[in-house]
Parts: C-alpha cells; sequence; structure tokens
C-alpha cells in the first residue's frame, strides 16, 4: 500500500504562520516594505524562514506530482540517468543505457524522451549521424 503526502495541512501551517508574521511588524516600520525595516531583526530571519519552507513546500509538491505519475516519473528518472552519467564523464554509459532503455519500452511519450536525450548526448559527442538517426526516428515513430 502507498502513502500519499498530504500537502494541505502543511500549506495551511505556513500561511497562518506568514499571517503571524505579517502582525508581528513593529508601528514605526515602513509600510511600503515592512521587511526591509525589519532587516537583522528576529521578525526578519523568520520571514526569510518562512519564505524558505514556502519554496520547500511548492517543490515537494511539484515533485509529488511527478512521483505519483507513471509517465512523468519514468520521464524524469530518463534524464537523471543521462545527467548521473554526464556528472562522472561517461557520456557514453549514459548513451548504452539509455539505447538499452529505448529497446525494453513501448510507452511513446518515454521513447520519445529518451529519444531526446540521446539527442542531445549525440550533439555533445559531434556524432552527427547518430544524431540524425535519432531525429528521424522520432519522426517515424510519432509520424505512423
Amino acid at each position: 500500500m502507498s502513502e500519499s503526502l498530504n500537502p494541505k495541512p502543511i500549506i495551511v501551517i505556513v500561511t497562518l504562520a506568514l499571517m503571524l508574521a505579517g502582525t508581528m511588524i513593529p508601528a514605526n516600520a515602513n509600510a511600503s516594505d515592512p521587511l526591509q525595516q525589519a532587516g537583522n531583526s528576529e521578525l526578519g530571519k523568520i520571514t526569510s524562514f518562512l519564505k524558505v519552507m514556502e519554496n520547500y513546500i511548492r517543490i515537494t509538491k511539484e515533485f509529488y506530482g511527478i512521483a505519483n505519475d507513471k509517465e512523468r516519473a519514468a520521464a524524469f528518472a530518463v534524464m537523471e540517468i543521462k545527467s548521473v552519467y554526464e556528472r562522472s564523464g561517461n557520456r557514453q554509459g549514459a548513451i548504452k543505457e539509455l539505447t538499452g532503455l529505448l529497446v525494453k519500452t513501448n510507452n511513446r511519450t518515454i521513447r520519445n524522451i529518451i529519444r531526446f536525450q540521446l539527442l542531445d548526448l549525440y550533439k555533445q559527442s559531434n556524432d552527427t549521424p547518430s544524431a540524425m538517426e535519432n531525429l528521424r526516428a522520432i519522426i517515424q515513430e510519432n509520424l505512423n
């Protein structure tokens, strides 16, 4: 059984915290820019922390949307495979891995993503014939 993340309580808590932080602004603060007036005060630190948390929640929600959709998760994994190999300086390893995945899937969307990742790798390697072969395959597979 898979558990699902419900971000709504977190969003409510952060929203309430932001509202509370707004009520803590000193009376003598410039109404047009209260955060600038807060400077390095506790309020400024709390507000900065809450903004970081808002971004974290936004990213978590976006990632949950990817992880909760089979096709989007597979697409993300394909892009990460390329990224991992590139970081290690092993472009040929990425090409081999992605080519192997291409043979294993019939999902047209995932095949397109794999082919576009391969295309990018071939272009980086100055392998024009392989890049063109991939482009032709993308066109052929998507027109049939």
